[in-house]
């Protein structure tokens, strides 16, 4: 039992992390924003239990090379998007240029 109480203790250390992307969406677009024509309780609950973004900025007006840099903390000519195109593939090669820890 010792190693599963130690697995435990630091799984627990860990924050999970909850990245969600939309796709044209703006930032009132939901409940727990404000907004009081939407009814969205899933990200509402999201959002008490969590931390909300109230601001946040984009590298690029494109989708593709937006998203990577979130992703790896990096700037689009840095992580070689540079266009929106399908990059579902590049996702390992974006992770591992950023030294991700959940590649190990």
């Amino acid at each position: 039992m010792p190693g599963l109480v130690r697995a435990q203790a630091g799984a627990a250390a860990r924050p999970n992390i909850v990245d969600i992307f939309t796709d044209q969406q703006f930032s009132g677009a939901m409940s727990c924003a404000g907004n009081t024509h939407l009814k969205t309780p899933a990200m509402d609950s999201l959002a008490a239990s969590g931390v909300r973004f109230a601001r946040a900025y984009c590298t690029t007006p494109q989708r593709s090379p937006s998203r990577a840099s979130m992703l790896t903390g990096r700037m689009g000519h840095e992580h070689g998007v540079t266009v929106n195109e399908d990059c579902r593939n590049r996702l390992k090669q974006w992770l591992a240029a950023a030294d991700d820890p959940f590649m190990e």
